[in-house]
């Protein structure tokens, strides 16, 4: 199973996912693919695309401080690519060996068992609590998220 991104794509072979970046990173090895094998992911969590900001599916493997360090962790993509990525994480989240239970985000988008509990719209606060959390992960700079946050204010 695989879900291409807007800065990268993610595997699952029902063993393993592997997490590949293309276009510019500095970390080689990310580039290469980093693989994950399903009992070592401490946490899965998928942010869906909102109307004005991208979506983005995050693989913490156990050890990893429960948190993303940055771009690293996490493809972006957009409302049209995220039926893969949701199938995706259903696929990983089944395989997983403490039976589906995930790890849930402070934002509240993931339930126990891999239910998306957002629909991807929502409220302004809701869009700019999303737009931080891609500055926060690297994935959105602080010039691009001045610009969307200016467009969700202006309605």
């Amino acid at each position: 199973m695989e879900a291409r991104g807007q800065n990268g794509t993610i595997t699952f072979d029902g063993a393993v996912v592997t997490v590949t970046r293309h276009g510019f990173t500095p970390l080689a090895a990310v580039r290469a693919g980093k693989r994950i094998p399903v009992g070592d992911i401490a946490e899965v969590e998928l942010r869906p695309a909102g109307a004005l900001v991208s979506g983005f599916l995050a693989i913490r493997p156990v050890g990893g401080g429960g948190r993303a360090r940055g771009a690293e962790d996490a493809i972006v993509f957009n409302r049209r690519q995220e039926p893969q990525f949701a199938a995706l994480r259903q696929a990983v989240v089944g395989h997983r060996a403490d039976g589906g239970r995930t790890a849930i985000d402070d934002g509240g988008t993931v339930a126990e068992g891999g239910e998306t509990v957002a629909d991807g719209g929502g409220t302004v606060a809701d869009e700019l609590t999303k737009l931080a959390k891609l500055v926060e992960l690297e994935l959105l700079t602080r010039e691009e998220f001045d610009e969307q946050k200016a467009k969700l204010l202006r309605g």
